[in-house]
Parts: C-alpha cells; sequence; structure tokens
C-alpha cells in the first residue's frame, strides 16, 4: 500500500523468535535476555518484537518440558507488553507446569486485573485455588 501512496515501503524485519531461538540454543537463556535487552534499546527496525513471537518460542520450550526457559521468556513478554492479558496467562501456565502454584496465582489474577471475565484465567484460578 505505501507504493500506491508514494511513500517508501516498510523494511521487513526478522522475527525476535528465530533471533532468540538461535542464541538460546547455543548460549543459553541468559544470553538470550542480554540480547533481547539490546533489540529492544536499539534494534526495532530489524526485527519484530510483538507479542506473539516470544509467546510462540515460549510455547515451544514449554512443550520440550525446558520450563524454565518457557518461563524467562514468558516474564520477557510480560515486562515487553505489561498490559497484555495473554502474556500474563502463558506466563500462568508455564508457573503451573513448573510447580510455582504461587505464581501462577498472581500471574492468573493479573489476567483478570486486565481482562475481568478471563473464562481461561477464571478456571486456573479455580483449579489452582482448590488445591489450598
Amino acid at each position: 500500500m505505501s507504493l500506491l501512496y508514494g511513500e517508501a515501503p516498510p523494511r521487513p524485519t526478522r522475527p525476535v523468535s528465530d533471533a532468540l531461538y538461535e542464541i538460546i540454543e547455543s548460549n543459553g537463556i541468559e544470553a538470550a535476555k542480554d540480547r533481547y535487552g539490546r533489540m529492544m534499546e536499539a534494534e526495532k527496525e530489524t526485527y519484530d518484537l510483538s507479542e506473539q513471537h516470544l509467546n510462540s518460542l515460549g510455547y515451544y520450550y514449554l512443550g520440550r518440558r525446558e520450563v524454565e526457559t518457557a518461563i524467562e521468556l514468558f516474564k520477557l513478554n510480560v515486562q515487553s507488553h505489561p498490559q497484555s492479558p495473554n502474556a500474563y496467562d502463558s506466563l500462568g501456565e508455564a508457573y503451573a507446569a513448573a510447580g510455582k502454584r504461587e505464581d501462577a496465582i498472581e500471574s492468573y489474577r493479573r489476567v483478570l486485573d486486565l481482562s475481568p471475565g478471563h473464562a481461561g484465567a477464571t478456571k486456573m484460578l479455580e483449579t489452582l485455588l482448590s488445591d489450598e
């Protein structure tokens, strides 16, 4: 559409998940977190830093049962997108998978703060609170 209006088209960006995956696999999650911070500061034009990319990568690691890596990725997503109920929901799911009940409860409560009546968070909170 930009070309039709005589504007320069936006430059293509690389999904942040691709870059972080490579870093995690070669140097670990801490190196990836450090790199992500630099991307957020100085490389927004190069990488697509949207919520769904971190979320997808987090679920990839959750599916591989690398729960701590998933938690760290979901925490990055929450930090970058603090108004996203989805980011907190994913973090809550990872905390629950890790057996971190109190952290999961806190995450799901935050989902409900941002999105009152969120059915998934309500159900998870009921389950987590009934385990007391």
